[in-house]
């Protein structure tokens, strides 16, 4: 429900910027998360809301993924840069060496032209296939159920992108400080923002 921007503060103060994301982007839950918040002592100093044309004419979201969206929708997958181990991993998991598999390589959004679908039904069709993990951030899978072999550079990433930029959906965010003295950043990461999955606590370093 919960995601972070991180910017450091004055010394005895830090700030962040939380956003509520697309399916809980509701009066309700922005009225519970400022309450959560002003439990925690964490104030409040400014916000608002993004509409998916917004982020998607600035490119907001594909910004806070960073190089994971980068690989995933800007770069073809020749100009990705592999290491020597990446490109063993890739061959002992496909039986073929990269350089060969480039034929079949698409960058997702032609991936999804190609085979005539949106982001969300690419997404089972990668996370079906066979994976293969190249870098921090960088994975390939050679996409399950298609008529060819075909690979697709973190083919998860478009539906993702999706939810933000579909017609009607939005982010609103909330400027938020506090006093170093009273909440650490690390506090506020753990315990007031907490795990991304509600199952789970947040991990120990």
């Amino acid at each position: 429900m919960l995601a972070i921007l991180a910017t450091a503060g004055l010394a005895l103060r830090n700030s962040a910027l939380v956003f509520v994301k697309p399916h809980a982007a509701t009066d309700a839950c922005e009225a519970f998360v400022r309450q959560h918040l002003a439990a925690a002592g964490v104030s409040v100093v400014d916000a608002g809301v993004k509409s998916a044309a917004e982020i998607e004419a600035s490119k907001l979201i594909d910004q806070h993924y960073g190089s994971l969206a980068r690989i995933a929708m800007e770069l073809q997958p020749a100009d990705v840069d592999l290491s020597p181990a990446a490109l063993a991993d890739f061959a002992e998991t496909y039986g073929v060496d990269w350089g060969t598999a480039l034929g079949s390589a698409l960058r997702n959004d032609e991936a999804m032209a190609d085979l005539g679908v949106d982001g969300m039904a690419l997404e089972p069709l990668w996370r079906g296939g066979v994976q293969c993990k190249l870098a921090p951030g960088t994975y390939v899978s050679r996409l399950d159920g298609v008529s060819k072999p075909l690979y697709t550079l973190n083919g998860f990433y478009p539906a993702m992108r999706q939810a933000y930029v579909e017609p009607g959906a939005e982010v609103r965010y909330l400027v938020c400080e506090w006093e170093e003295a009273d909440l650490s950043w690390r506090g506020f990461r753990r315990e007031v923002v907490g795990s991304r999955r509600l199952n789970q606590p947040y991990p120990e370093p």
